[in-house]
């Protein structure tokens, strides 16, 4: 099926039209490599550094986080659109349940996530946010997806459009 749909989907391709983008795009981000870094090892940590080491800068940090999600001002964007071939199966990966006792989706996982991050935020601020979720999908996976959500009643999660 997924080779049968792959073959569909090269024999519509117009090489040179592709090459011709790749060419613009060489051309666009020739030279970027001078202009990337990495970051300042002063401004990156990892959590359990911060934990261990500087928890005030931690607590800082979360409440920092907090307060933003808390204003509204922050969404989440999950990349969705692959299938879980490489986790061995063949839907998309949000609907895979790693072996964990709880049996929850990778989905669910997030979900549950997201509803207690606007927890903490009620209960540090006394508002409960509203959490943009995106899900980005692909043709492949968009059904399967939608699907899930609807059988599952989105997970509890309000304002879904």
């Amino acid at each position: 099926m997924e080779q049968s749909e792959l073959l569909n989907d090269i024999s519509g391709l117009s090489f040179p039209t592709l090459t011709s983008i790749l060419d613009a795009s060489s051309n666009c981000t020739s030279g970027i490599n001078k202009k990337l870094s990495p970051p300042d090892p002063k401004v990156c940590g990892s959590l359990s550094e911060l934990r261990t080491s500087q928890p005030c800068l931690l607590e800082h940090y979360v409440n920092i986080a907090l307060q933003a999600v808390s204003e509204n001002k922050v969404a989440v964007l999950l990349l969705a659109g692959g299938q879980g071939t490489r986790l061995g199966v063949s839907y998309p990966k949000g609907l895979y349940r790693p072996n964990l006792p709880s049996g929850r989706s990778l989905y669910q996982l997030q979900a549950e996530r997201l509803h207690r991050v606007s927890q903490m935020c009620k209960d540090t601020f006394g508002t409960t946010p509203s959490i943009t979720w995106y899900i980005m999908t692909s043709g492949h996976t968009k059904e399967t997806t939608v699907h899930y959500f609807e059988s599952v009643n989105y997970l509890g999660i309000i304002g879904i459009t």
